[in-house]
């Protein structure tokens, strides 16, 4: 079995390399370092395709957002919409541009 701690690490490790993207919380003013997609492709329950802005972050780092959060991503502002446990190390952040 994965240790899971290495796991988290290593998934820590990726996400501070040079290529992650800056979030930066406007209530709490931390920085987070995510994967930022623009255009995420999601599936719906009722099978309909679409797309969506969003952010990946750790879970430890998902701990300091909460939904409504206003955030900034490469200057631009967003809300958190929606957060979705993504794998048992990473969390998902549905954004709205505001």
């Amino acid at each position: 079995m994965i240790d899971l701690d290495m796991v988290r690490n290593d998934v820590k490790g990726i996400l501070n390399q040079s290529f992650g993207i800056n979030l930066k919380c406007m209530r709490t003013d931390k920085l987070i370092k995510c994967h930022f997609n623009a255009n995420s492709k999601v599936i719906y329950e009722n099978g309909a395709v679409g797309t969506e802005i969003t952010a990946l972050i750790t879970l430890e780092d998902a701990k300091n957002l909460r939904l409504k959060d206003e955030i900034e991503i490469l200057g631009a502002r967003y809300e958190i919409t929606k957060s979705v446990l993504e794998s048992q190390v990473l969390k998902r952040l549905f954004l709205r541009e505001i």
